[in-house]
């Protein structure tokens, strides 16, 4: 009987030593900074034009989020050339951002149908672009050089 407990604590403990290893393996990704993220973007030659600032109130406007549940904000867009923007949101919360998730989705979806006619060679970089979040922080990301922004969000 003493040998029958020995053994199952010892394969128990061997579990949970497993599960504690396997999380140390994994790191959560690190949430998007409103002020640096777009910065870094930029600063990586992520896009293939300057990008001017958006007002935060237009931001949210563009998007359709509500100013109530969010804390921090900035996004830059192209003068109209192209498709490129970056757009960075701190959320109240993680059920704000879910919920905001969804609506920068619903802006890729307008930007690919608005953009398919009237600018097709910019269709790529919509097809490629990206809504992350992380936490309670969202990333839209619609740039030219993929390579570079993937370096700077790893």
């Amino acid at each position: 009987m003493k040998t029958k407990m020995k053994r199952g604590l010892a394969a128990a403990l061997a579990v949970l030593m497993a599960l504690g290893l396997a999380a140390c393996g994994t790191t959560a990704a690190k949430e998007f900074d409103a002020e640096e993220t777009p910065k870094a973007l930029m600063d990586a030659g992520a896009f293939s034009e300057d990008l001017e600032e958006v007002e935060q109130a237009v931001l949210l406007q563009l998007y359709g989020l509500d100013e109530s549940k969010v804390t921090a904000a900035a996004g830059f867009g192209s003068t109209g050339l192209t498709a490129e923007e970056v757009a960075v949101f701190e959320m109240t919360d993680e059920t704000a951002a879910q919920e905001a998730e969804s609506l920068l989705q619903a802006h890729l979806e307008y930007q690919k149908e608005s953009n398919v006619d009237y600018r097709p060679n910019e269709m790529p970089k919509l097809e490629k672009a990206v809504v992350e979040r992380r936490g309670k922080t969202l990333l839209f990301l619609v740039a030219a050089d993929r390579t570079a922004a993937d370096g700077v969000l790893k």
